[in-house]
């Protein structure tokens, strides 16, 4: 089921020893949900890259774990032989080039690689077979003598940054305090507007501008996870884990790993 910045807030503290632990502020649950998701990436991401270590069926539910992430830019044309990376740039998936009015796939290589392939006259690159190398700059391409005209990129996005809001933004009861017609969600159990009770999570939209009793925020100030469901408790068990282990408790921070390297 997919879960909402709320509901994967909810998820976490179900997890955590409260006995032992302090209550976290609505942001710090924010920051393990957001690093959970930046362990999860780039532990899928290392699965895609060695795919010789893994089944296909291991790599295929890899990619289905990350595919909210797979973008493609539309064709490009290339600032001399380099093709920039888009703002959202995180990972690199596959480079197709358009050489001599054909598209072909281009092959990474490494700076230490580069010398040798440009040196020996059976692996120079060329329009049937073009190399690439990644700096901060983007892709250079090579490709010997070829008319190098446009690409496409496919990678992977950065991720949605999630938040529940500022605690600022969050609203409690009175009267004219939220927006007619206004989508909100509910922070806190017991929710009531306009005779209606809401449990944390559910999202209504505002009748009126009275808030009963409860706590709730705008939903436009907040941000999901846009990561697909499959991988929702896995982030809710890592930021449990990653909480507990801010406030020294090893071994159920441990205990909590185990979990979610089994998800």
């Amino acid at each position: 089921m997919a879960l909402n910045v709320i509901q994967l807030h909810n998820e976490i503290k179900s997890q955590i020893d409260f006995v032992n632990n302090p209550r976290f502020p609505s942001r710090d649950y924010d920051r393990a949900i957001n690093l959970s998701i930046e362990e999860i990436v780039n532990d899928r991401y290392d699965n895609i890259k060695n795919v010789k270590n893994y089944s296909f069926d291991s790599v295929q539910r890899v990619k289905d774990e990350l595919r909210t992430l797979v973008t493609k830019t539309s064709p490009t044309s290339p600032t001399g032989d380099v093709v920039s990376f888009p703002v959202s740039y995180k990972h690199l998936l596959h480079l197709l080039v358009t050489l001599d009015g054909i598209d072909v796939a281009s092959r990474a290589i490494s700076f230490d690689e580069l010398t040798g392939i440009l040196n020996n006259s059976y692996t120079e690159p060329d329009a049937d077979n073009p190399v690439f190398t990644e700096d901060v700059n983007g892709l250079t391409v090579y490709h010997g003598s070829s008319s190098f005209t446009s690409s496409v990129l496919t990678y992977l996005k950065t991720p949605d940054i999630v938040s529940a809001g500022l605690e600022r933004q969050q609203i409690v009861t009175g009267s004219g305090v939220i927006v007619t017609s206004s989508v909100y969600l509910v922070v806190t159990d017991g929710t009531t507007h306009n005779s209606v009770v809401y449990e944390s999570g559910e999202t209504f939209i505002a009748a009126n501008t009275n808030l009963t009793s409860g706590q709730v925020v705008l939903q436009s100030n907040t941000t999901d996870t846009d990561l697909p469901d499959i991988l929702h408790q896995e982030i809710s068990k890592r930021a449990a884990a990653l909480l507990e282990g801010w406030v020294g408790e090893f071994d159920s921070k441990k205990s909590l790993e185990f979990d979610a390297n089994k998800s």
